[in-house]
């Protein structure tokens, strides 16, 4: 977006999930891969510019019915020097910690 000529270019466009609801920012150079977190009801997914997505699926209460999936309702984001990871709060109070496992710009991993 460039607020000098009050325009926008779409740069990349990519299909997500129907339930997704979330987008996390997922800090860029030089503390992180960046891209973003696409969170939908059963899963997360890391998404960036020619890059491969990654696919991490969400676990679930043992009290929760099998089509029923998980809304997140808000998150943090928690940045020192190499070193993040994403707290996400459910709509039933639960925390999850979601972390990258990568090497410079490439992502091999998500994990909740």
């Amino acid at each position: 977006m460039d607020l000098g000529l009050n325009h926008v270019v779409r740069k990349y466009n990519t299909p997500v999930d129907n339930t997704s609801h979330l987008l996390i920012t997922v800090p860029g150079e030089p503390d992180g891969p960046g891209g973003i977190l696409v969170v939908s009801e059963h899963s997360i997914v890391y998404k960036k510019v020619d890059h491969e997505d990654r696919v991490c699926p969400i676990p679930k209460r043992n009290d929760q019915g099998e089509g029923k999936g998980i809304f997140f309702t808000c998150y943090a984001t928690h940045s020192q020097r190499d070193l993040f990871f994403f707290l996400v709060q459910s709509e039933y109070g639960d925390l999850y910690k979601i972390s990258l496992n990568h090497t410079g710009a490439e992502v091999h991993g998500i994990h909740i």
